[in-house]
C-alpha cells in the first residue's frame, strides 16, 4: 500500500512511549517513507518495535526505516547525547513529535516530596528535548516540531490534579515557541 505523501529522505524524531496511537503513528510515518527513530524510556520495546517495522521494508523498500535510543532525561547532558545517539542513525532530524508526556498519578493532598520530583519530570523533559533538538531543526527548510496529544491530556481525570496543572502550560509553551519560530512548532 502506498501512502499519498512522500516522506523519503525525512528522519522523524518520537519521544514517546509506545502506546497503540504511537505506534500507529510510526508505521503511518515508515509507510509513508519517513525514517524514524524512537526516542523512549522503554528500549526493549521500542528496539523490537522497530525491529518489526524495518521486516515491513523487506516487503517494500519504499517504506521507511526504524531505531530505537534510549531517552533519558535526568540532566541536559543525558539528553543531549540521547539526541547526538538519535541523530547518528539515519543521519539528521527532519522533525521531532513531542509526545512525552507522562501520566503523573500522584497524590497531589498528601505527598509533598513525590510533587516535586513529578513537576520537575513533567516541564524539564519536553524543555530539554526542544532545547536539544532545536539546532538540528532550524538547518532544515521544511523542519517540524510537534507536541502532540497534549491538547487530548487536558481532560481532568480522578487523580491527576498535578499532571492536568503541569501538561496544561505545555500546549502555551509550544504555542509561543511556535511564533517565535515562525511556523516551525505545532501543538496538536
Amino acid at each position: 500500500m502506498d501512502s499519498q505523501f512522500n516522506l523519503r529522505d525525512r528522519t522523524v524524531l518520537i519521544a514517546a512511549d509506545l502506546s497503540p496511537n504511537i505506534q500507529t503513528l510510526i508505521q503511518n510515518l515508515t509507510l509513508s517513507g519517513a525514517d524514524c527513530v524512537l526516542f523512549s524510556e522503554d528500549i526493549k520495546f521500542s528496539e523490537k518495535f522497530a525491529q518489526v517495522s524495518n521486516e515491513m521494508r523487506e516487503v517494500n523498500d519504499k517504506y521507511g526505516r526504524c531505531g530505537a535510543v534510549k531517552a533519558q532525561y535526568q540532566s541536559k547532558q543525558s539528553v543531549h547525547e540521547g539526541i547526538q545517539d538519535a541523530v547518528k542513525i539515519f543521519g539528521g532530524i527532519d522533525a521531532v513529535i513531542d509526545a512525552s508526556f507522562s501520566s503523573l498519578k500522584v497524590d497531589f493532598f498528601n505527598d509533598a516530596t513525590e510533587l516535586e520530583a513529578m513537576m520537575g519530570v513533567q516541564l524539564t523533559r519536553s524543555i530539554r528535548l526542544v532545547h536539544e533538538t532545536l539546532p538540528f531543526l532550524k538547518t532544515k527548510k521544511k523542519a517540524r516540531l510537534i507536541g502532540l496529544g497534549y491538547e487530548m491530556q487536558l481532560n481532568p481525570q480522578y487523580g491527576d490534579v498535578l499532571g492536568c496543572a503541569l501538561r496544561g502550560g505545555l500546549p502555551l509553551f509550544y504555542q509561543t515557541l511556535a511564533r517565535e519560530l515562525q511556523s516551525l512548532a505545532r501543538v496538536w
